[in-house]
């Protein structure tokens, strides 16, 4: 049968408008609405494709004149991911300082934009828990939908922000 999980957040945010960074503490209420039991959760941790050498500007970089153009630029001596070319201190990038579940601190590692939480006790079906987590971030210049600095003059458009937690679903 369908099911769908349930996720409750509740975030402070601190924001140093003039350096664009931010950090934050985070609480999820998780319900595991599945009929499996979970042993480990993602998190998807998008600023961190913002920057050189990421999947995101590989996969740029071999689509060629089919890369997309928010994310590349055509010269003549073919296309350049705009990603490669990013300056150190406009990559964007989420820093996972700890998360716990119900208070217990758990191990967790990050590969690229996905961090990979391992539970230290297995989240039965139609239970709930609380994560909590602390973070810190540096939004990367603007290339697609977010970021800092766009065309029209804005500093901060903030999506996909947050580390979130991964659909888990059959």
């Amino acid at each position: 049968p369908y099911y769908q999980q349930y996720a409750k957040y509740k975030m402070d945010i601190d924001v140093d408008a003039k350096n664009f960074t931010y950090k934050g503490n985070q609480t999820l209420q998780y319900t595991n609405n599945s009929p499996d039991e979970l042993d480990v959760v993602y998190f998807h941790l998008y600023w961190n494709a913002f920057k050189a050498g990421s999947m995101m500007d590989q996969r740029v970089q071999n689509q060629g004149t089919n890369a997309d153009s928010r994310l590349s630029s055509k010269t003549a001596n073919g296309v350049v991911s705009r990603l490669a070319s990013i300056p150190k201190e406009e990559e964007g990038q989420q820093n996972i300082k700890w998360i716990k579940m119900n208070g217990k601190t758990l191990k967790f590692e990050i590969q690229e934009t996905i961090m990979k939480v391992y539970l230290n006790e297995k989240i039965k079906p139609k239970s709930t828990v609380n994560f909590t987590m602390e973070w810190d971030a540096n939004i990367p210049m603007q290339i697609r939908r977010a970021g800092r600095n766009n065309k029209e003059g804005i500093d901060m458009t903030m999506t996909q922000w947050y580390p979130k937690i991964a659909e888990y679903d059959y």
